[in-house]
């Protein structure tokens, strides 16, 4: 009977250091994951925009604004009120709704975002894309005081955070 009891805590001593093990690989992995999707974020150009999906899309503008020192979070992946990523500054609350789009984005992301502007009460609203817009988005956007940042002002937009990354490796 004795014998019985200590194969059985043995054996439980096994599966728990089993187990801790399984985690302690796990936490690695996620780590060494999350560290390289951080380096990607931060090498990214225009091409490899293009290639993301919407969601990669949103998370990527939620690091580029970070890393120009607004505080950033993309929001839940649906009924999110047409904001994909949300920023605080010293200019306030900022709402943005990311367009990863092949074609010319058009109105529906303008009123989109305008209403996620109400919604979140947010002082400002951005729609940011890799592409255009079409002439219906951009006068529905002055309108309505929307921001647009198209391709090229995304480009600049990476750009500008590539300086910032630059300088603040050179002060560390």
């Amino acid at each position: 009977m004795n014998q019985l009891i200590e194969y059985i805590v043995w054996g439980a001593i096994a599966v728990g250091i089993l187990l801790f093990l399984s985690m302690l690989i796990r936490f690695i992995q996620e780590r060494k994951r999350r560290k390289s999707y951080e380096r990607l974020m931060q090498t990214t150009q225009i091409r490899d925009v293009d290639e993301m999906d919407g969601y990669v899309f949103e998370d990527f503008l939620a690091h580029v604004f970070e890393d120009l020192g607004y505080e950033a979070v993309a929001t839940q992946r649906s009924n999110d009120f047409g904001a994909d990523v949300m920023l605080q500054h010293d200019e306030g609350k900022i709402v943005i709704q990311a367009k990863r789009y092949q074609d010319k984005v058009g109105l529906k992301a303008v009123q989109e975002i305008y209403a996620a502007q109400a919604f979140y009460e947010a002082d400002e609203a951005w729609v940011i894309t890799n592409n255009y817009y079409t002439q219906a988005a951009k006068q529905l956007a002055t309108a309505c005081q929307v921001t647009l940042m198209n391709r090229e002002d995304l480009i600049d937009l990476l750009k500008e955070r590539k300086k910032v990354m630059k300088s603040s490796r050179r002060a560390s």
